[in-house]
């Protein structure tokens, strides 16, 4: 993939010399076990380096309008001068397109947009935004946690004064986004509106409830949760930093947008557009006619995006995605001012129209050229080994794969229509991984003579010509993870990936590809290192979700295998709500009914009660005993319902297989 970007302007920083730009810049192996870049990675680093040409442009656009840096601290879970280190040219270690985003967003503090429009950037993976209008303010996109919310809302009142907010707007459905809205609750005694799209809060509990563990689980190697912040780690997300990782919570919105419409709000005039299904199940954007300001959410952002996030989640259709940036380019084509959720605005008409038609393109082209290569009969897999974007789109460095990747963005395509099964017979069925690495293994004599080998192949990977270096990483990787899903304690398999991840980490363009690397080599040095899900962080969902939705997660945490052959019904009242709850076929459903059968055993209770039994803060036994809880029949039977709950934790292998 080319870099060249054609402008008139020198390369920045062009004689700087290249450093590991960290204490362990000439050590073979720093304090946290990370290997120093092999002759190979800097050799391709190089080449990478020579293709690069800046744009100043960008370096005003993030700087411009800065009005006071602060802290850049939030209690102990958020700190930006851990990533002070990222400064100067890019160090071997690092792709050096993904090290000059990271410094495009190490730009933090409050930012003025223009008279009406105010963002907080650099305290969390997304921005804050204030719009002040004549009859009040409006915040948007309260980020991640309390915490970080909390102190931007204490920079804009140092610097702005006192806010009069009417209004919190949450632009979609992902945590980062919605996490800190209790710290704006808090902040006034008036009304305040919640505004948010349809379908907002059925996505935001099943994304972080229903299937909460895996997700959190995954995202722990997704943004690094693990890493050390330096030059041989985590350097950021390409969509910003990181999340900020405190106090979550949730609150129910007071208003809907569901379609295109016009809100006056705090004196304002914003015309909603709903855009749902693409960046996220649930979203809007919208225009401010009179400042010829576009707010594009997560829709638009100075990168490529997800068609799939690798944290897991629902396929997102590329062509809605392309299509809503076509008709905000068109509908609001005089648009001067652009902001959004993450990254630095843009304040040209004619540099916006470019960035959004350039932007719509290529999810479009993405989508287009994978349908086109899949209808003649490359699975998806080899889509990805083959699809390039034109030189057109890809000049220009929004359109990098800094958060998604063209690779991992065209597979998604193949699977939104073709799904897991690629139409090869031996992939209908194929052995569980473990299994079949373990025949692998055997077949190629022993994990010492595979390791022996390959370490013989990693050590000659300098010898190697720059387009194959890559590829041979890959297929170490490879090869080596068959060794650690056979033997899972083998020391010598173990270093050997930790040191092939090492390399494939600092390569890596995306910075989630980078981090997901760098965390496996982390966790194959150091254990696994989650703690699991902590109850404290869905319990401000739970509180807010419906009676339907708790009893959702209760049923996917029953063991339907291990019951397979029981059948049991009780019955459950919560705050006066009747509800049957049944097993059969390995299957619990549960039904809300008019009066409750006489003869079911049955509990009587709070939804808070039944809260502290998901997150388990009280078990069964407790329930029964407690003084707000009610109960008929036989408890035996009720206990013995309930204890084939089996809630996951998240705190599951990744590298090593589970059985």
């Amino acid at each position: 993939m080319k870099y060249l970007i054609p402008v008139i302007a020198a390369v920045l920083s062009a004689c700087q010399p290249v450093v590991e730009n960290n204490k362990q810049a000439n050590n073979e192996v720093d304090e946290h076990g990370f290997t120093a870049p092999t002759q190979a990675t800097i050799s391709l680093q190089q080449r990478y380096r020579q293709q690069l040409t800046e744009v100043p442009q960008d370096w005003q656009n993030a700087t411009q309008g800065l009005i006071a840096m602060g802290a850049g601290k939030a209690a102990d879970i958020w700190e930006m001068q851990q990533y002070q280190f990222i400064d100067g040219q890019a160090p071997n270690s690092v792709h050096p397109s993904l090290w000059r985003q990271a410094k495009l967003n190490n730009q933090f503090g409050l930012f003025k947009v223009s008279d009406n429009i105010y963002q907080v950037r650099g305290y969390d993976l997304a921005s804050m935004t204030l719009l002040r209008g004549p009859q009040g303010d409006i915040l948007i996109d309260p980020l991640t946690s309390r915490e970080t919310a909390q102190v931007g809302l204490d920079l804009i009142t140092k610097e702005l004064g006192d806010l009069s907010l009417k209004a919190v707007i949450v632009s979609h459905s992902h945590v980062d986004h919605f996490g800190g809205i209790g710290a704006i609750i808090d902040s006034t005694r008036s009304e305040l509106e919640i505004i948010a799209p349809e379908g907002f809060v059925d996505e935001a509990v099943s994304e972080n409830l229903t299937v909460g563990p895996a997700m959190s689980r995954r995202a722990e190697y997704m943004y690094g949760r693990w890493l050390p912040k330096s030059a041989r780690g985590h350097i950021g997300s390409g969509l910003g930093k990181e999340p900020a990782l405190g106090t979550i919570e949730f609150y129910l919105p007071t208003r809907i947008i569901d379609k295109s419409q016009t809100h006056h709000i705090a004196g304002l005039e914003l015309d909603f557009r709903f855009v749902p299904e693409a960046e996220a199940p649930a979203e809007l954007v919208f225009y401010m006619p009179k400042q010829k300001a576009l707010f594009g959410a997560e829709i638009l952002s100075h990168t490529m995006h997800n068609l799939y996030t690798l944290r897991g989640a629902k396929v997102r259709d590329a062509l809605k995605w392309s299509d809503y940036i076509d008709d905000m380019a068109t509908e609001f084509n005089d648009a001067e001012i652009f902001f959004s959720s993450h990254h630095w605005p843009i304040w040209s008409q004619a540099q916006i129209q470019s960035f959004l038609t350039k932007q719509s393109d290529t999810y479009r082209y993405i989508h287009n050229q994978s349908v086109h290569l899949l209808n003649r009969g490359f699975d998806g897999e080899e889509i990805a080994e083959q699809i390039q974007l034109p030189d057109s789109l890809n000049n220009s460095y929004h359109n990098q794969g800094y958060y998604g990747s063209l690779s991992h963005n065209s597979k998604a395509v193949y699977q939104a229509y073709m799904g897991w099964f690629n139409a090869n017979p031996a992939q209908l069925q194929p052995l569980p991984k473990i299994e079949a690495a373990t025949r692998y293994v055997s077949l190629m004599g022993g994990v010492d003579a595979i390791v022996d080998k390959a370490q013989l192949s990693f050590t000659n990977v300098d010898t190697l010509a720059p387009a194959k270096v890559l590829k041979e990483y890959r297929w170490l990787a490879q090869l080596l993870n068959h060794c650690v899903l056979a033997e899972p304690e083998h020391s010598g398999a173990k270093q050997l990936l930790a040191k092939v991840y090492d390399q494939l980490g600092y390569l890596a363009q995306s910075a989630p590809w980078r981090d997901f690397y760098l965390s496996g080599a982390y966790e194959l040095r150091h254990g696994n290192q989650s703690q699991g899900v902590d109850p404290a962080d869905i319990k401000h969902l739970l509180n807010h979700a419906s009676y339907e939705q708790i009893l959702g997660i209760l049923t996917v945490n029953f063991n339907g295998q291990q019951y397979a052959d029981d059948s049991q019904s009780i019955g459950l009242v919560i705050d006066g709500m009747s509800y049957q709850l049944s097993i059969n076929n390995g299957v619990m459903r549960y039904h809300k009914v008019a009066k409750l059968a006489p003869e079911l055993a049955s509990i009587t209770l709070s939804k808070a009660m039944l809260i502290k039994l998901i997150t388990k803060e009280a078990g069964v036994k407790q329930l029964l005993f407690a003084d707000d809880l009610e109960f008929s029949g036989s408890s035996l039977d009720l206990i013995a319902f309930f204890s084939k709950l089996s809630p996951a934790n998240g705190d599951f292998n990744l590298l090593q297989g589970n059985e």
